[in-house]
């Protein structure tokens, strides 16, 4: 028999089962036919066109990309919906730059087609400077050395790379409170900066030193006793004691001899030192004589007094 079909040509609109008749004819003219089943398939994969993408971290650090970003005008076949995913999927702070990256597509009859493409990730996140207010000491020199690590409590989504402070050695001249500037950088060059209060504080005792002293009576039988009488080179961590003071510092007569006294040294801040010197009051002025006549009557032994 001499064999033909209903139907030979079919398209993306013939997917699935169609009935196809088939007709079998003989030499004499005689025809029958049968209706068989055809199914249509769709196994082609589909046509997958990729473009680099851009994914930036999130404030945890961590991002999931977005598959359509890197999809280039990607088709099928027939038509259908497509699906995308990307692998890997998720990017963090040790994957920053440009990374590869695959994007798979799926048309509705699971075929599957996949390029090769690149994201950059990126962290535009700024690190969040925190600043922890410092109160810090004076030394014997002078000196006192604040560390970064004592004011830095900062965060960032992936890591503080470098944090430096404005001031961090502090002398005499900086008593009192002071801001100091602490700026801080990630790892992608975001930055910050907060201010920290500085208390600097001076409690350190100036060295009191003396030296013994004589003081002389005047004609008023009065002596003034001052406190560079008996200060010798008084030191103080911040230079030279800035007062002085003294337990006694008016005599007269009553106190001719030795007699101890205090001197008290005092520095900017308060801190107070004392010493103990030997002031030795003299009376050198002589008397004065006063005169006046008189008569004197012996007596019967021939004697005046």
């Amino acid at each position: 028999p001499t064999l033909s079909l209903e139907k030979v040509n079919f398209t993306c609109q013939d997917l699935g089962a169609q009935s196809v008749r088939l007709f079998a004819r003989d030499g004499y003219d005689n025809e029958t036919s049968c209706i068989a089943q055809v199914v249509v398939r769709d196994t082609t994969p589909p046509i997958v066109r990729c473009q680099p993408g851009i994914a930036y971290l999130d404030a945890l650090g961590g991002i999931q990309v977005d598959p359509q970003q890197l999809d280039n005008g990607s088709a099928d076949l027939c038509g259908g919906r497509l699906t995308f995913h990307v692998e890997p999927v998720s990017f963090g702070c040790n994957t920053l730059g440009t990374r590869p990256i695959t994007l798979f597509t799926t048309d509705q009859f699971g075929n599957i087609a996949s390029c090769q493409t690149t994201v950059s990730v990126l962290d535009t996140v700024a690190p969040e400077a925190v600043c922890l207010d410092q109160t810090i000491f004076l030394d014997a020199a002078g000196l006192a050395t604040l560390s970064v690590a004592a004011v830095d409590r900062s965060t960032d989504n992936c890591v503080v790379e470098q944090s430096t402070l404005e001031q961090t050695v502090f002398s005499c001249t900086d008593l009192g409170r002071k801001q100091v500037l602490l700026s801080i950088e990630d790892f992608s060059g975001n930055q910050d900066t907060c201010y920290a209060a500085v208390v600097v504080h001076d409690t350190i005792a100036p060295e009191a030193k003396c030296s013994d002293a004589t003081l002389y009576l005047d004609e008023n039988g009065q002596a003034e006793l001052n406190a560079s009488d008996l200060n010798v080179g008084s030191t103080d961590n911040c230079g030279v004691p800035n007062r002085f003071a003294l337990s006694k510092s008016q005599f007269s007569c009553s106190d001719t001899g030795v007699k101890p006294v205090e001197l008290t040294v005092f520095d900017a801040p308060g801190n107070t030192n004392q010493c103990t010197a030997q002031v030795t009051v003299r009376d050198t002025i002589a008397p004065t004589p006063l005169c006046t006549d008189t008569t004197v009557y012996l007596d019967v032994n021939g004697q005046a007094q």
